[in-house]
């Protein structure tokens, strides 16, 4: 809120001047990401008595456990890899300059574990798409550096499977070594 100083308020005729409206306008900012550490303090129970019993209270669950990863660390990381198309080696140096220092191997298994957790829900996904009448199917090329028994030269395939003309878009993808037409068959 902007106002007019005390002593601007005065008109040059000698009368004070009286609010008879605002004028509004508005100006897009941004406030950058927040990290904060969430510290669990659980407390610890011993018997004095017989000095064998110790219990400690739970944490609550944990999408990876005995990780320093929240589910809003996992949830930004992974939107911004999968939907945003941010590199894990880009993400790596902007939490560097945030002065935050994790590295990609470390971004690259919270990835991984959290496309295990997922997976239920990819299963529900696929069997929601597959109780359509009529689907899309394309592949695109793409190379995985290392994975067992393929040279890093040698080219994979993510398949995409969507529905047409309905309200709600439904989009499941299938990642498969192969362009063979038994992917599309083994998937529908």
């Amino acid at each position: 809120i902007h106002d007019l100083g005390a002593d601007e308020k005065q008109c040059k005729c000698g009368h004070p001047l009286h609010k008879i409206g605002e004028e509004v306008s508005e100006q897009l900012e941004i406030i950058p990401a927040q990290a904060k550490v969430l510290r669990h303090v659980r407390h610890k129970y011993g018997c004095k008595g017989c000095e064998d019993t110790v219990l400690l209270a739970p944490l609550p669950p944990q999408p990876i456990p005995k990780s320093m990863a929240g589910h809003g660390l996992l949830a930004h990381t992974t939107i911004s890899k999968y939907a945003d198309h941010l590199p894990l080696y880009r993400q790596e140096q902007m939490w560097e300059r945030a002065g935050i220092d994790l590295d990609r191997v470390t971004l690259g298994r919270w990835m991984m574990t959290c496309g295990k957790l997922l997976l239920p829900l990819v299963q529900l996904m696929k069997k929601d798409l597959l109780s359509e009448k009529y689907l899309q199917a394309d592949e695109t090329k793409l190379q995985v550096l290392s994975e067992k028994g393929r040279l890093s030269t040698s080219k994979s395939y993510m398949w995409l499977y969507k529905t047409v003309g309905t309200e709600n878009l439904k989009i499941v993808y299938d990642y498969s070594p192969s362009r063979s037409a038994s992917t599309a068959t083994d998937f529908l």
